[in-house]
């Protein structure tokens, strides 16, 4: 079984490079070293570079209020497609083929990016089974779930869900009913998530593309030293 994890796009006013490295993906190819794949994540996001688009309808009624401005943190005049271009993407998936594709989702504001992500492989590959996992994915997150083109969903930390699913779908896809933590487009429930206690699994940077990882111009590997928050800011 051929497995892409992949950081999608992004299209906003501005990004910035602290959030780019997928960690998230690291662990998960690291937790399928037992199992009977091959395992590449896709950094759809990163070394891409970005390019201008149109402002979203959206938006339209803002711009009077954000003219240009020359000054360092003027930010919201511009609106840029960050990563991969979509055309990129479809070429991409056109000349590998993969049996899943698991999408991080992991900011409500970019559901659109990750669902446009996912149109593109079902276009060029039907059969491919499609993942959403992430921050943004959850009970009360409905957009993913609504989605025809996704086939399952994972909330919370995965490391414990993603190789159960994967064995499953290894086994033509029967009894993923009882995965903690995952929902699927015929079971259309979530099942309610275990409490993850595989906190020591190192990432596989390996299966990361050989590109170097840069902030401030200098080359940056990112690490987690801790699960969670204990702030419960409404941002989040």
């Amino acid at each position: 079984m051929r497995i892409a994890l992949i950081q999608t796009p992004v299209e906003d006013f501005y990004f910035t490079p602290q959030r780019t490295y997928p960690l998230g993906l690291t662990h998960l190819a690291a937790v399928c070293h037992d199992l009977p794949v091959d395992v590449e994540i896709i950094d759809l996001l990163t070394l891409h570079g970005r390019y201008t688009i149109p402002v979203p309808d959206v938006f339209r009624h803002l711009m009077p209020y954000l003219p240009y401005d020359r000054a360092p943190i003027s930010a919201f005049h511009t609106y840029y497609h960050h990563g991969a271009s979509w055309q990129w993407i479809a070429d991409h998936f056109k000349r590998n083929v993969y049996d899943v594709c698991a999408l991080s989702s992991n900011f409500y504001t970019y559901t659109e990016e990750v669902l446009k992500t996912a149109e593109i492989i079902k276009s060029v590959s039907p059969a491919t089974t499609v993942i959403a996992g992430g921050q943004n994915v959850g009970p009360y997150h409905d957009l993913i779930t609504a989605s025809p083109l996704i086939d399952h969903c994972l909330q919370g930390e995965a490391e414990e869900s993603f190789p159960q699913l994967i064995r499953a779908l290894l086994a033509n896809g029967t009894n993923t009913d009882h995965i903690p933590g995952t929902w699927n487009k015929v079971h259309k429930r979530w099942n309610p998530p275990n409490i993850c206690r595989t906190y020591g699994i190192s990432p596989d940077i390996t299966a990361m593309p050989a590109a170097t990882y840069r902030i401030a111009g200098k080359p940056a590997i990112m690490i987690s030293t801790s699960r969670g928050c204990p702030m419960n800011c409404r941002f989040c």
